[in-house]
């Protein structure tokens, strides 16, 4: 019944999950109780001449039944779901592999912040001229897969909520205040769209042909663009050209990579169709910030183990291919 739910890949959102079934079922079960009461007394009480109005100042007994039905109601749902709420809100896992991201919130962007390679903030890189070894970039945040990310959530201005709804994590970040949060991302990809089995032979083939192109990025902009009169005056695909783009195909799936935009899809074949798959998860702002809210969106992207190390080592080359020079690093170019 709950389909419209986007997909879970975190590894307490299952938990979260069932407490939102059991809290819908039982304001659905209320509400057409009180809608079906509203609907009878509609009926049996409507107009009829020569009938005088009853006035009542109400039920006593009734009244302490239906309040203390919903104090032990919402008592029972705050003992049962306490335990993980302590677990998601104040006990962070901690393991030798953990991953520490610091999100800063500002009108309009998230400012992501990764520790240098000795896992610490604010190292200096190069004395002299007064630089850390720190990568900051906006709007961008690279996390391994099947590893636990500390989230160190912070503001510049005003209050803003760091969202990722597959993950189902919502944390506010208020000006003044650190707080941390975390997650665990089990899975590297999202279901996105079904591409139609009528490109099969495309991708059986590993070629990409106009037509498969136009049709894989028509689709993808639709998961984008509400208005579909908008939607035809965009021009940029999702992907961009054969040139940049390449096919792998393992067993019944097949890795498509566009390198021009650092994007990979994962196209499946299921129940007689192709369903494409993404690594990447938007990150609004949750909280009303501002006349730029609406535009206020980073990307999550949940890598490889391989990848995750690739993304790395372009920031801080490995210090025997690095040289002398491995503290002058560049910053790689942004990612759109």
């Amino acid at each position: 019944m709950l389909d419209w739910l986007p997909p879970n890949v975190s590894t307490y959102g299952g938990e979260i999950d069932y407490f939102f079934y059991v809290i819908y079922y039982i304001t659905a079960v209320v509400f057409f109780l009180v809608a079906g009461a509203m609907i009878v007394f509609l009926i049996k009480y409507r107009y009829k001449e020569g009938r005088r109005a009853t006035y009542t100042h109400g039920n006593t007994t009734l009244e302490i039944v239906w309040t203390t039905a919903t104090f032990v109601a919402m008592l029972i749902l705050a003992l049962v779901s306490k335990p993980l709420w302590g677990r998601i809100k104040q006990q962070v896992p901690m393991t030798q592999s953990n991953v520490v991201v610091q999100v800063t919130g500002k009108q309009f962007n998230w400012e992501m912040r990764y520790p240098g390679p000795d896992g610490e903030f604010d190292t200096p890189a190069d004395s002299a001229a007064g630089t850390l070894d720190d990568y900051q970039i906006d709007n961008i945040m690279h996390v391994p897969v099947n590893t636990v990310v500390r989230v160190i959530l912070k503001s510049k201005d005003v209050i803003h909520s760091f969202f990722v709804p597959q993950l189902r994590l919502k944390q506010d970040a208020v000006p003044g205040h650190t707080i941390t949060a975390w997650f665990n991302a089990e899975k590297d990809y999202t279901l996105r769209f079904d591409l139609g089995s009528e490109f099969q032979d495309d991708l059986d083939n590993g070629s990409i042909s106009e037509e498969f192109l136009l049709q894989f990025s028509a689709k993808g902009l639709q998961q984008h663009l509400k208005n579909m009169e908008e939607l035809q005056k965009v021009k940029t695909p999702i992907l961009t050209s054969g040139a940049v783009v390449s096919i792998q195909e393992a067993g019944n799936n097949w890795l498509i990579t566009d390198d021009s935009i650092r994007r990979k899809y994962i196209v499946k074949k299921e129940n007689g169709a192709l369903n494409v798959y993404s690594n990447v998860y938007e990150i609004p702002c949750a909280e009303l910030c501002g006349f730029g809210h609406s535009g206020m969106l980073g990307y999550l992207y949940v890598d490889t183990p391989e990848d995750y190390d690739k993304w790395k080592n372009e920031i801080w080359p490995p210090a025997e291919s690095a040289g002398a020079d491995s503290a002058n690093v560049q910053t790689p170019p942004v990612e759109n």
